[in-house]
């Protein structure tokens, strides 16, 4: 595959390039650009982007970063936005008002949020299969797939973004 690289993290074939990428998650820079490809397309669009939050949600949970305390805090906030999301079919404005209750209390409580170990197997779906589909049915299922994928990668921790939950709930 010339020209192409595999990420790091998520395994993605995407283009073997240098620049910037994200400064916590451990994505090459060639698969930083095509998520940036992907929330452009959702950005611009108002009907690519009724399942952004599943993009970030696998996005982020494709790309865990060692032990830095915003990493952290992001694999754990994801996985329980994509269980409130899967496992509970919470509506997006309660999803958003649990996450930003979730948000307060580990800021007030840091020891909440443990490393969650890295599943060896993040999923067959990856952001470059998501690069592709320029018509807006196709998209929206393959985040879907894509997202739910993701979060049965993370089975091993569901348990724990669901005792977050009832927490947050109390």
């Amino acid at each position: 595959m010339s020209g192409l690289a595999p990420c790091p993290q998520c395994g993605a074939y995407v283009p073997d390039m240098t620049g910037a990428a994200h400064d916590y998650f451990e994505a090459s820079p060639g698969c930083w650009a095509a998520y940036g490809t992907v929330l452009e397309r959702e950005y611009s669009d108002r009907a690519f982007f009724a399942n952004h939050a599943q993009t970030v949600d696998a996005y982020a949970l494709q790309h865990p970063a060692g032990n830095d305390p915003r990493a952290v805090s992001s694999v754990m906030i994801h996985l329980v936005g994509a269980t409130l999301m899967f496992a509970h079919n919470t509506p997006q404005t309660y999803r958003i008002e649990k996450l930003k209750a979730l948000s307060r209390l580990t800021k007030a409580e840091p020891a909440l949020i443990p490393h969650l170990n890295r599943p060896d197997d993040l999923g067959d779906i990856t952001v470059a299969d998501i690069v592709p589909l320029t018509d807006v049915e196709p998209h929206l299922n393959g985040v879907d797939r894509w997202a739910r994928c993701v979060w049965e990668a993370w089975s091993d921790h569901h348990g724990m973004a669901e005792d977050l939950i009832k927490r947050i709930d109390a």
